[in-house]
């Protein structure tokens, strides 16, 4: 499956990068917050609803996401073919009894023409994310070092853009301690007590753009992690307003 995919040359996204890839890059990661509240959030979910509804809230939620992610990838880079990448929980036997949360990274490929339409792209991501999901186990970095014989090392492998879902099966009290700015928040679980604590992002990501993604009952938040050794904040910022305005007229 894998190999079938991902046969042939895969085109680099060409997007508005500030500066020049360097293989010494420190990989020094930023973002910022963006947060939908209640009515721009309500219209997505009534427009998943109308479109796909058939599937849960929360899953029709990241198709919608995926979706508007790739028509915006394609209306700055150009090429019809695109590439996101995810992440999903690896469902292996062996790691049944542990407490841990095990991830594997999949890609998730899109075809878009300038006759495409919203509903187009969906229909298609809704397919491709099926057959990819009953394709989710084959680990990532195997397919990096069987399928990319020669790697450029200034550039992630096969993804430069990731769209990642990290709360989808949380309740939205324990969602709560994701939230940017908020300190010394707890939520008790009967015996047990969470609470948020900081920690450097600047090591955690290797992407060109990093979106991650969760939602409560009145508002979706999306962060936008970012290479500044690639952008400039101003950029980003640019680029998040752009997405919106693409997001308000998909659902005008």
């Amino acid at each position: 499956y894998w190999q079938n995919k991902l046969q042939g040359e895969i085109s680099l996204l060409n997007l508005p990068f500030d500066y020049p890839f360097a293989l010494t890059s420190n990989n020094n990661q930023e973002f910022f917050t963006v947060i939908y509240y209640s009515e721009l959030f309500n219209e997505i979910k009534q427009l998943s609803q109308k479109l796909l509804p058939e599937i849960k809230i929360e899953q029709s939620l990241s198709l919608i996401l995926f979706a508007t992610l790739q028509i915006f990838l394609y209306r700055y880079t150009a090429p019809e073919e695109n590439i996101i990448g995810t992440f999903v929980n690896l469902n292996h036997t062996d790691f049944s009894q542990t407490i841990a949360n095990f991830l594997n990274q999949i890609i998730i490929k899109g075809n878009i023409s300038g006759n495409s339409t919203f509903k187009d792209v969906l229909k298609a991501v809704t397919q491709e994310v099926k057959e990819t999901l009953e394709n989710q186990d084959y680990p990532f970095e195997l397919l990096v070092e069987k399928l990319l014989k020669q790697r450029d090392l200034s550039r992630p492998p096969f993804v430069q853009v990731l769209l990642d879902f990290p709360l989808r099966e949380v309740n939205n009290e324990v969602k709560s301690l994701f939230i940017p700015n908020i300190t010394n928040k707890q939520v008790n679980l009967g015996n047990l007590t969470l609470e948020n604590y900081d920690i450097d992002q600047n090591s955690l990501q290797n992407w060109d753009l990093y979106l991650q993604v969760f939602n409560t009952d009145e508002s979706l938040i999306i962060n936008w992690h970012y290479n500044w050794d690639l952008f400039k904040s101003e950029t980003i910022q640019r680029m998040i307003a752009n997405f919106q305005v693409l997001l308000e007229g998909i659902l005008a």
